[in-house]
């Protein structure tokens, strides 16, 4: 320990992580943020009429302060409301599934993409968590979705995590692919609210 700053020693190293298995983190995290943006954006979207998705009779509470920090239409943050007074999560699929269903009425498909990503995310915990070795709780919590997996990235308990160049870009693929579906249907579901009017 030097300057209050200290290393983690594992068996698999000073704490330091291939580059890879670094870019695995950060496109797991990636994905998170860009999941937020997209819930943000379509669910504003869809709340843009009247339609009767339940999370338009919820009551949401706001201070003074929040709306003035907001520093745009209130309207335009519906999204953003949402997802700070439900503590919304997108770190994994089963949140996903839930907030997308819930707020903005639509359920992406669950397929071989979602499965990749499951098993992604949970590598990205198991980085975060456990210094970036394999425990038998990720084993247990990801053993449906390895069967159905389609990359090739190991998740044996006591092992490091490493993603593999090929892995990262199978990963992200199926994050793409993800993606656009989702994307694809809160826009179908904005234009059939739209065409209702």
């Amino acid at each position: 320990k030097t300057s209050g700053v200290s290393v983690r020693t594992t068996p698999y190293g000073h704490g330091i992580r291939r580059s890879s298995t670094n870019a695995g983190f950060l496109l797991v995290s990636h994905f998170t943020a860009a999941l937020t943006d997209l819930f943000n954006v379509g669910v504003t979207a869809i709340l843009d009429d009247d339609n009767e998705l339940p999370v338009l009779r919820e009551e949401v509470r706001l201070t003074l302060r929040e709306i003035r920090d907001l520093k745009m239409d209130p309207f335009f943050a519906l999204g953003d409301f949402i997802f700070r007074k439900r503590d919304i999560s997108f770190q994994d699929m089963q949140s996903t599934f839930r907030a997308f269903r819930d707020c903005a009425g639509v359920e992406p498909a669950r397929n071989e993409h979602v499965d990749n990503i499951i098993v992604g995310q949970a590598a990205r915990h198991i980085i975060v968590h456990n210094s970036g070795v394999v425990n038998d709780i990720c084993v247990r919590r990801t053993e449906k979705a390895r069967i159905r997996s389609t990359i090739t990235l190991a998740l044996d308990e006591g092992q490091p995590v490493q993603f593999t160049p090929e892995t990262l870009e199978q990963l992200g693929d199926s994050m793409v692919s993800f993606m656009s579906s989702l994307a694809l249907l809160l826009d179908s579901a904005s234009q059939h609210q739209s065409n209702q009017r």
